[in-house]
């Protein structure tokens, strides 16, 4: 489709099109052209070549692109944005995770990768994110155990940075005679990044069993004492429960002095957690080159890519196993995913075919 046409008065004349395709692909390039990139509109490489600033300051043809672009369920629109967080954020959790999360200063995200129906709840560009809820009493929270920690959330910081929206992705599936559950339902904040800050905490509360206190090989015993000696480090404000129903209301007059638990919670040594990992050889197959050296397992995936068609479900199930950050393979699930963006791979197959064409050489 024709756009504008530059007119030089020496008689130059530079002609602008659009062309619209179904799939990215890569360019021939010759003497012409120094380098290519697809990128989503506003976010242009620098310097820009002065035929592309001319037609973006021409707003007939800005007017008629735009008309083009796409416009799906993921992309971010007027409603996303105007759904937002309301002003107090839930977002619960384990022990282990807590005192993780206090400790490196940030919320580990968890991945779309590899997931459809989790990637198609996520606004374009933005493969990670937290679940929250908006109410401290719903579903997510009934069940509790011997252990959990509630962190409080800004949401007015969080409408801020992030876009925030709904998702119930059960659609009530929960709702029948056997299950006490009516929904399974959140507040999703997603993210450009693996990682949120801690800014918009505003406290935590924290819960035992006190029957764990009695255990000196509890884990969950020596968790909560960690969690609650992060949270001082970090100066976060920290409520404390012996009772699972006073620590889903957050009741204030049914709390212990937190620093009583961390007094009185007399553990033995912890035995660190050693999670496998099963994602080592795709990382592999990323970095390395035709030539260089492989794992006796990073080789044989190499030869099922190139010579079996199921090669994409294997990955797929190894995203999902390791797309929550306290797995141990969320570090390659991270990777891979930069990775993508990097090369300009919009989804799981299209990296599996980049890796093809770039390991074929080693099979002739």
């Amino acid at each position: 489709m024709p756009l504008f046409v530059f007119k030089h008065h020496s008689g130059f004349t530079y002609y602008n099109y659009l062309a619209i395709v179904e799939h990215e692909f890569k360019p021939v390039l010759n003497w012409e052209t120094q380098d290519y990139r697809w990128v989503e509109w506003g976010d242009w490489p620098e310097p820009l070549h002065n035929g592309l600033k001319l037609l973006l300051g021409d707003q007939q043809s800005v007017e008629r692109i735009k008309q083009h672009l796409p416009h799906s369920d993921d992309t971010i629109t007027e409603e996303t944005l105007t759904e937002g967080a309301t002003d107090v954020l839930y977002h619960k959790t384990g022990v282990h995770a807590a005192a993780a999360i206090l400790a490196q200063g940030a919320f580990g995200l968890s991945s779309t990768l590899g997931t459809d129906a989790e990637a198609s709840y996520a606004p374009r560009g933005y493969p990670y994110f937290l679940s929250t809820t908006r109410t401290k009493v719903g579903d997510y929270h009934r069940w509790v155990g011997d252990s959990a920690v509630m962190f409080n959330l800004d949401g007015r910081i969080i409408n801020s940075r992030y876009p925030v929206k709904p998702i119930d992705y059960w659609d009530r599936a929960w709702n029948h005679p056997r299950s006490e559950r009516t929904r399974e339902s959140e507040d999703r904040v997603f993210s450009r990044d693996p990682e949120m800050s801690l800014d918009s905490v505003t406290s935590i509360h924290v819960y035992l069993n006190p029957d764990q206190m009695r255990d000196p090989e509890s884990r969950h015993a020596a968790e909560v004492k960690q969690t609650i000696l992060n949270a001082y480090e970090r100066n976060i404000k920290v409520h404390a429960y012996v009772d699972a129903d006073a620590w889903r209301l957050q009741n204030s007059r049914r709390q212990v002095d937190p620093n009583w638990f961390a007094r009185n919670i007399k553990v033995a040594p912890q035995t660190p957690r050693t999670p496998s990992e099963f994602m080592g050889e795709w990382i592999e197959l990323l970095k390395k080159n035709p030539g260089d050296e492989l794992s006796d397992r990073a080789d044989r995936l190499r030869y099922n890519m190139l010579h079996y068609s199921d090669t994409i479900s294997t990955l797929k199930n190894d995203i999902h196993n390791g797309r929550k950050p306290d797995s141990a393979d969320y570090k390659h699930v991270v990777a891979i995913e930069r990775y993508m963006r990097a090369n300009r791979l919009p989804n799981l197959k299209a990296l599996i075919d980049h890796l093809k064409v770039k390991w074929q050489r080693s099979d002739r």
